[in-house]
């Protein structure tokens, strides 16, 4: 049901996404308006994870539903934040010594980072390169069983202004570090060391005072 819900929602979301790309990118840049200082918009993507989250008979590839914000210091430097989520399938984990099975079939990833953005000299129709990077947490579920990583994330893409809002794409290299267990867990994820990749497409919309043009 869980797994569902969230394959609605993005496809959705996925569908409006494409269709405002459709819609304004002929449009291209407003010429010499400048963008707005903040944005607050929507991402859908794909997020592998790696066999610590996932057992290695099943897909590694989850959809993934997110919200987030911008505020450009400059026309160079932006400081960044997210939120995202996606549900994998649930790695088995041990009780006491002889059995070993699932607690659920699902495992809800969550991602909350935050930081700074490099964005280089505009190119066609507007389109920007863009260097991020964030640190930030990953909470990994097991109904209502958490467990909580610091992430590092470093992140490569593709942002482009138009009159009605905010294209970008982006690919994400996600490593965490260090690990808190749930004290009611005997065993959940092995090592202190997660992996995962994210691909994602995001529309935000510009907010604020407008910037001088790049």
């Amino acid at each position: 049901m869980r797994i569902g819900s969230l394959q609605q929602k993005v496809e959705i979301c996925g569908l409006l996404a494409i269709a405002a790309m459709v819609l304004v990118i002929p449009a291209g840049a407003a010429a010499g308006e400048g963008e707005r200082r903040g944005e607050i918009g929507i991402q859908v993507g794909v997020r592998w994870a790696d066999n610590d989250i996932v057992p290695d008979d099943s897909n590694s590839l989850g959809l993934v539903l997110g919200i987030g914000g911008a505020y450009a210091l400059n026309t160079k430097w932006a400081l960044i934040g997210d939120l995202t989520a996606s549900t994998h399938d649930s790695i088995l984990f041990c009780e006491g010594t002889d059995s070993c099975s699932a607690l659920t079939p699902e495992a809800d990833y969550k991602v909350l980072r935050a930081g700074i953005e490099r964005r280089f000299k505009p190119g066609p129709k507007n389109g920007r390169w863009v260097l991020s990077l964030t640190t930030g947490m990953v909470d990994v579920e097991w109904n209502g069983f958490q467990v909580h990583h610091g992430l590092l994330s470093l992140g490569f893409g593709r942002r482009m202004a138009t009159r009605a809002g905010i294209i970008r794409w982006d690919i994400r290299l996600e490593p965490t570090f260090a690990e808190r267990f749930d004290p009611d867990l005997s065993e959940v994820v092995e090592g202190a060391h997660l992996f995962s990749a994210a691909v994602m497409v995001g529309w935000s919309w510009g907010i604020g005072a407008r910037l001088p043009s790049p």
